[in-house]
């Protein structure tokens, strides 16, 4: 078992540090579009979920390697499963880890890692889909509340997090294609801010990592859309206030 596993992530890393062909057809008409969900969530709520999803019914794509992150001391990510994506497409291999550096302890920033493929291995069963008609979830962000904090702000932002050029990526269908960070649109302007070009960054790949005289040059063709909740209070309807 132990074996299986090693060769599992050799193959993930070797999947996505591998040179990546541009594929001009794929990316000149429309982009990716990977998003965050925005809810609104009760002060005293427990447990709930905040959805990475993904509305790109005209393109397919075989892997994806996400970094997502908020930051806040009063909402916790707990652990982040597989999304409703997985189980109609019939995808492989599924894994999310916590990351911990001193730039995420210094600013009460929690990261995870979301790694995500059709095949580990080509055989003879095949995923169902590689896309879908409709926006799905790729991955369900299980979130708590710490009962011994405050929230110092009712608007609690989740964003993609940059810190290497490796971050936020797709590929495509050839295995050999590279999707990184297009446009990004912000849903709370309260997250962190950071350096323009350089990492971390919230506002996509940085410059470096775009090596256009390459002829293995990744495609910028993803439009990524931050979140967030919404902190409200709950609102007793009138007939239980007034005990009617």
């Amino acid at each position: 078992m132990q074996k299986y596993l090693l060769l599992t992530f050799i193959t993930v890393a070797i999947f996505f540090s591998q040179s990546f062909a541009q594929d001009i057809t794929k990316s000149s008409n429309k982009n990716y579009r990977i998003s965050l969900e925005q809810k609104e969530v009760y002060y005293d709520f427990d447990y709930d979920t905040i959805e990475v999803q993904i509305n790109s019914s005209a393109l397919k794509l075989k892997g994806f390697a996400l970094k997502i992150a908020t930051q806040s001391q009063f909402v916790h990510i707990d652990t982040i499963i597989a999304g409703d994506f997985f189980n109609e497409c019939g995808w492989e291999f599924f894994n999310t880890r916590e990351i911990i550096s001193d730039f995420t302890a210094e600013n009460y920033i929690q990261a995870w890692q979301i790694i995500g493929l059709s095949e580990i291995f080509p055989d003879s069963i095949s995923p169902v889909c590689y896309a879908n008609e409709t926006k799905q979830s790729l991955a369900k962000i299980v979130i708590s509340r710490n009962k011994y904090s405050q929230p110092i702000d009712s608007l609690v932002p989740f964003f993609f997090l940059w810190e290497d050029c490796a971050d936020n990526t797709l590929s495509g269908m050839s295995g050999n294609e590279l999707f990184v960070s297009n446009q990004i649109f912000k849903y709370f302007e309260n997250q962190p801010q950071f350096e323009k070009n350089q990492f971390p960054s919230t506002q996509g790949v940085s410059q470096k990592c775009l090596n256009k005289s390459s002829l293995n040059a990744p495609v910028k063709a993803v439009d990524f859309m931050h979140g967030g909740i919404m902190l409200v209070n709950r609102v007793l309807n009138d007939s239980l206030i007034l005990n009617r």
